[in-house]
C-alpha cells in the first residue's frame, strides 16, 4: 500500500512537470524538451528564431510533426501548419511570447495561447 502512495506521488508530480510549459531558470526560461515549428513572417529571420530556440534549449522542426510541442505563429498567415496544429491542439506562441520566455523581449512572461479557432 505505501508503494502504490509513493507512486501516485511520484506520477502526479510528473505530471505537474508535464503541464508546466516552460522552466524557470536564472531570469529566463529554459525551452529544453520543447520543440516549436516556425510559421508566418516576423521580424527576425527564421534562421535568427532558430537560433534563439536553440541557445535556449529548444529544438526546431520544419514541419507540425508528433514532437512538436508549440506552434510559434504570427497569428496572420493560415495554412497546413496551423490547422496541423489545432488539429493536434498544440499551444500557439507568437514571437513576443518567444522573446519574452527566453528574455530577448520587454513582454511579460505568459502561458502560450490556445490553438487559435479554425476560420
Amino acid at each position: 500500500k505505501h508503494n502504490t502512495h509513493v507512486h501516485c506521488r511520484y506520477s502526479e508530480s510528473r505530471e505537474r512537470q508535464s503541464n508546466n510549459l516552460l522552466t524557470q531558470s536564472e531570469g529566463t526560461m529554459s525551452l529544453s524538451g520543447k520543440c516549436f515549428c516556425i510559421t508566418g513572417a516576423f521580424s527576425e529571420t527564421r534562421p535568427a528564431l532558430t537560433a534563439a530556440i536553440k541557445a535556449a534549449g529548444g529544438d526546431v522542426a520544419s514541419t507540425v510533426t508528433a514532437k512538436v510541442t508549440h506552434l510559434l505563429h504570427d497569428g496572420v498567415i493560415e495554412g497546413a501548419k496551423v490547422q496541423k496544429a489545432r488539429d493536434r491542439s498544440l499551444p500557439f506562441v507568437d514571437e513576443e511570447q518567444l522573446r519574452a520566455w527566453i528574455g530577448d523581449g520587454s513582454g511579460t512572461k505568459s502561458a502560450a495561447k490556445k490553438p487559435a479557432p479554425a476560420k
